[in-house]
Parts: C-alpha cells; structure tokens; sequence
C-alpha cells in the first residue's frame, strides 16, 4: 500500500488503482498521519486489507487535522478482519473526509465479531461529509453499522446523497450512532438496508446524541426486531424535519 507521513503536506493522486495491500496497524491500500492533506482523483481503492485491531481495510486517516478527499474515486472490497472501518476510518480531532464528485464507498466489510463500519468508522473528533452526488452502499459489517459507524465526530450526509443495501449483523444497517457523537445532520436516501439480528434496520441512534434528520427518504429497509427503518435509545435530541418519508 501507501503510506504517507508527511506533517502538513499536500499530496493529490490522479487515476490508477492502489490494490493488494495489507497492513497490520495501518491502511491496508492508503495510511495517511502528521496532517497530511491528500486529495483522490478518478482514484479506485480496492482489494486491500488489514489484520490488527487498528487497521482499516482501505484507508486509514490518522491524527488531528489530516484531511482526505475523494474525487470521483472509488473505495471498495475492502476488508478490515479485526478493528473496523473495512473501507475508511477516521481517527483524530478535526480529522476531515469529505466524500464528493460521484464517489463510493462500496462493498467493503469487517468480518470479525467486535468489528464496527463495514463502510466507514468514525472515531476521536474525525468527521465525514457525504455530498449530495455520492454514495455509501453495500458493504457489510460483522456487528454494528454496516455502511457508517460514528462513535466519536461529527457527520453530514447532504440531501441526494444514498446509503442502500448495507447489512449489520447486530445494529445501524446502514448508519449506528454511538453516544460519543457530537453533530449529526443527515437529509439522505436510504434504500434497501437491513440488520440482520436486532435493531435499527437503516438507523441505529444510541444515547447522548443529537440528530437532525431532515427531508430524508427511508424505502425498504428492514430489522429483525425492531425498528426497520430507525431505531432510537436515546434521552438527548433526535429530530424529524421538513418532509421526511418512511416506506415499506
């Protein structure tokens, strides 16, 4: 894979594909740290994966300030075997990755037990923005949030935007917020998500967090118990706005 470690440098990659990889405490195709700033262009990240509970299967952004942005780039059947974040995760405050220009995170997964984000893990500060032309789509996690996995940061999923068909083993089919969220604001499609053994077929929200759901659209997500579209244990704020549609 690639590694850059670079303290406040600015890195763009035009085309190709980085696959193949493997990483025991990194990224198994991209390890980015030291606030490095790197931009994907038509960029394809896949078949990549990492083996040790800090790994990422894809890309991981490391440290406070390192930023990631995706350009029509594509990252995809990943696989992260233990910590999670099969296709991207995020550690750091201020850590930013913004998914634009008809990009995918797609078809990327955890496989061990206690592994989160079979899409994208979201962890100390780190945040993610998914624009309204890109996607978060058939990937699987081995046990909560099988496209997005937010524990700790800050996420926006802006209107036109599309989860379908991720599957969580246990929670958040396509989206699990944990109780460290800080920001939420979602206004995206979900399609066709499921859980399979609990809760939360496209959402999953745990306590402590605040959440606005605004003129988003919910079509035949599923869970086994209940909630198949959202699912909410929380006592803090979880708000409905504008027109928000939920079908079977």
């Amino acid at each position: 894979g690639l590694w850059i470690n670079d303290e406040n440098g600015t890195h763009s990659l035009y085309g190709g594909l980085i696959s193949g990889g493997s990483n025991n405490n990194g990224g198994g195709g991209i390890h980015i740290q030291e606030n490095a700033k790197v931009t994907l262009n038509n960029v394809t990240v896949a078949g990549n994966r990492s083996l040790d509970n800090n790994g990422a299967g894809g890309i991981r952004l490391q440290h406070a300030d390192s930023e990631l942005v995706l350009n029509n780039s594509r990252i995809c059947y990943n696989v992260a075997s233990m910590g999670g974040g099969g296709g991207i995760r995020i550690e750091g405050e201020n850590a930013k990755v913004l998914i634009t220009n008809n990009s995918s995170v797609d078809n990327n997964k955890t496989t061990r037990s206690n592994s989160d984000g079979g899409g994208i893990q979201i962890n100390e500060g780190g945040s993610v923005t998914v624009d309204s032309t890109s996607q978060v789509s058939y990937n699987k996690s081995a046990r909560r949030g099988g496209g997005i996995y937010l524990y700790e940061g800050n996420l926006t999923l802006e209107d036109g935007s599309t989860l379908i068909g991720n599957v969580a083993k246990m929670e958040g089919g396509a989206l699990y917020i944990d109780e460290y969220a800080a920001t939420v604001k979602i206004s995206s499609d979900f399609i066709g998500n499921c859980v399979e053994d609990e809760e939360g077929g496209a959402i999953y929200v745990n306590d402590e967090s605040d959440i606005l759901v605004e003129n988003a659209k919910f079509v035949r997500n599923s869970a086994k118990t209940k909630g198949g579209a959202i699912y909410v244990d929380t006592d803090d704020c979880f708000s409905l706005a504008g027109k928000c549609e939920i079908y079977e």
